[in-house]
């Protein structure tokens, strides 16, 4: 089944028990294969080509579409592996929209203008139709609700403050308040605002976030306290991969290399420096493991295991931060050196 291009709007009719997550919409058309996915989505969305995880192209996938406040508010679920919008599709099928997508269920990572942004439930990614972009879904269902803006409108209320490819965490305060708005704004109660006032709320709360970004308090990519606390655990977790770097780290994580170093001032620390510690001090613990009868490992293998694909830098590090040697390491073991960790010693 796929919509006419003349699509009607279609009708919200009540509100929702659970405000915060605008999962339902009252009506919806289910999709079964990714070419009648497209045909529907093109006269919503524009054209973008769709690629499903399987290749008989069987899909699930469902879209509706409403209007409010003379704008259309559609959303989007579906369980391809991911969705493009590449330049043929731009001049195939021209388009003056800016999307303020919301995603509502699963995980969504967003490709536009050299921005990589993972999406989590409660985040707010901002784009344009005009521009290509790619959103991938690793073949999980994923739901997003996306209001579509027209350009001439977003550029008369931004001014020269209008970009792309900005990410709102769900923390972040002001993502709080957008998603409460456009809550109300599809499932109005009798007594609420008008649509029209809770339209420029949200805008203003927009407009907000496009000002803190100018300024330098917010990046474009949703950075913030969560930052740090994401690096952090990806360097506890992939600290063994070789190719684990403060460039690839920040990739990994969805912020810019900017980002994820302003974050780690909160520390007085660099990632370069975070993922050398964190490598160095699991090879102390594996040395000293070794160094037992059922657990047998050359420094060698262990250096590998930690990350270090350079012996000699491993062995420089390791003895400038531990003042003692990896062999030494593993003879305390035995009984033939200093039985501490150095770094408590005195």
């Amino acid at each position: 089944m796929s919509f006419a291009p003349s699509i009607p709007i279609l009708a919200l009719i009540a509100p929702q028990p659970d405000g915060a997550c605008m999962s339902r919409f009252p009506e919806t058309v289910d999709f079964n294969n990714a070419d009648a996915f497209q045909s529907g989505l093109r006269p919503v969305c524009g054209q973008f080509i769709i690629v499903p995880r399987r290749k008989d192209g069987c899909m699930h996938a469902r879209l509706g579409l409403a209007e409010r406040a003379g704008y259309e508010i559609a959303q989007i679920g579906l369980d391809a592996m991911y969705t493009e919008r590449d330049k043929r599709s731009i001049r195939a099928d021209p388009s003056d929209n800016m999307f303020l997508i919301f995603q509502q269920i699963g995980q969504a990572v967003m490709y536009q203008d050299g921005t990589r942004v993972m999406l989590n439930e409660g985040d707010i990614f901002f784009c344009d139709s005009s521009r290509p972009a790619r959103f991938e879904f690793g073949g999980h269902y994923t739901q997003q609700t996306s209001l579509h803006i027209r350009r001439a409108e977003a550029v008369s209320r931004f001014g020269a403050r209008l970009r792309t490819g900005i990410c709102l965490k769900r923390d972040d305060s002001l993502s709080l308040a957008m998603r409460s708005i456009m809550q109300r704004v599809l499932f109005n109660t009798p007594h609420a605002q008008p649509q029209t006032q809770l339209m420029d709320t949200l805008f203003s709360s927009l407009g907000a976030v496009l000002t803190e970004i100018d300024l330098g308090a917010t990046d474009a990519r949703g950075d913030g306290s969560h930052v740090l606390d994401a690096a952090l655990h990806e360097i506890s977790v992939q600290y063994a991969d070789p190719a684990l770097r403060p460039t690839e780290l920040a990739e990994r994580i969805g912020v810019s290399l900017r980002s994820l170093q302003r974050a780690f001032q909160q520390i007085d620390e660099t990632p370069r420096q975070r993922i050398a510690s964190v490598r160095l001090e699991r090879a102390y613990q594996k040395l000293q493991e070794s160094g037992k009868p059922y657990a047998k490992q050359t420094v060698t293998d262990i250096a590998f295991s930690c990350g270090f694909n350079d012996l000699s830098y491993f062995y420089r590090e390791f003895r400038q931060r531990f003042k003692i040697t990896p062999g030494e390491v593993q003879a305390q073991i035995h009984g033939r050196g200093r039985s501490i960790h150095p770094r408590l010693s005195a």
